[in-house]
């Protein structure tokens, strides 16, 4: 007969349940503790980690306070120096001038610059120079550095006899408050004419002596008339369309006066010059008072004060043609 099997057991049914062997109840409860140790394990990590982390935060040295520091306010920036002035700048050149032969030269000059011509020459020669252009004036010098006469010194043209051997100097220079201007002088030396022979004098006779007249009574003297004040005649002056310039003419003596009126606008400049004729110029205010430095004057240049019409007088203790040249520039 076959052996039972221990493990199985029958029912009342016909068949048979298998029972739960000794060995398998065993190996669940060991799983079971290994899943307790493993557990446990864990959680005493745990506690150990949180315990370090709690340490550390515990032990963490401070953190100083973090101090803003200001900003630096910018420092202004340094102005630049003032552009230097520029240097006055002289030039010279020496011409070769023929007797009776013109010779012209041309160039332009800033408002720093002037140039001086020499010119050689002697005793009784003339020498004649102009300027074509209204922005140059020129001064005519001796050889000692002298201005060779009273109507010599920054005029638009001269004309005069040499007194003495040696280099003349006529120097250019621009008008004042022009920045630079273009210029042409015409330079001429006029040789000396010959003399002509003087006739020898013929004797004269003998004069019969006279009888001696007898002394007459001396007259009482007549009180001086008071002189009667010179007649001014008035001329309203306009340049021709496109110029800054113009020359006026006509005669004056002791009892006539020529007067020209001139408007001008502040700022500009003025400039007055004989250019023939034995007269002289006074310059006045639109108030009728005398500009100074502008009293019987030969030549005159300045910047106007103030807007209105001003007065140019020509006069002369004698009859006299003349020739004056009028300029405003701005």
């Amino acid at each position: 007969a076959a052996t039972p099997d221990p493990a199985r057991r029958s029912t009342g049914a016909g068949y048979t349940v298998q029972a739960p062997s000794p060995q398998r109840e065993r190996s669940l409860w060991h799983n079971l503790g290994s899943m307790l140790l493993i557990a446990a394990a864990l959680a005493v990590a745990t506690a150990i980690g949180a315990f370090a982390i709690f340490n550390v935060v515990l032990n963490r040295p401070e953190q100083p306070p973090v101090t803003q520091q200001p900003e630096p306010e910018p420092q202004p920036e340094p102005e630049p120096p003032p552009a230097p002035q520029p240097e006055p700048v002289e030039y010279t050149q020496r011409l070769d001038l023929a007797p009776n032969q013109p010779r012209t030269v041309t160039g332009n000059l800033r408002q720093t610059e002037s140039i001086n011509y020499l010119v050689q020459g002697s005793p009784g020669q003339t020498l004649t120079a102009a300027i074509a252009q209204e922005g140059v004036l020129m001064s005519v010098f001796t050889p000692d550095g002298e201005l060779v006469g009273r109507r010599s010194q920054r005029v638009p043209a001269w004309n005069g006899e040499l007194d003495a051997a040696g280099d003349y100097v006529v120097k250019l220079a621009p008008v004042q408050g022009v920045e630079a201007s273009d210029y042409s002088l015409t330079l001429e030396l006029t040789a000396p004419p010959e003399p002509e022979p003087e006739p020898e004098p013929e004797p004269e006779p003998e004069p019969e002596p006279e009888p001696e007249p007898e002394p007459e009574p001396e007259p009482e003297p007549e009180p001086e008339p008071e002189p009667n004040p010179p007649e001014i005649i008035f001329n309203d002056v306009r340049f021709p369309a496109g110029t800054t310039g113009t020359d006026v003419s006509g005669q004056v003596n002791e009892s006539r006066v020529q007067r020209y009126r001139l408007r001008a606008a502040e700022g500009q400049v003025l400039a007055a010059d004989v250019l023939r004729g034995e007269v002289n110029l006074t310059i006045r205010n639109p108030d009728g008072s005398i500009l100074r430095g502008a009293e019987n004057v030969s030549g005159w240049e300045s910047q106007i004060p103030q807007s209105g019409s001003y007065l140019i007088d020509v006069v002369s203790d004698r009859r006299s043609d003349y020739v004056v040249r009028l300029s405003i520039v701005n």
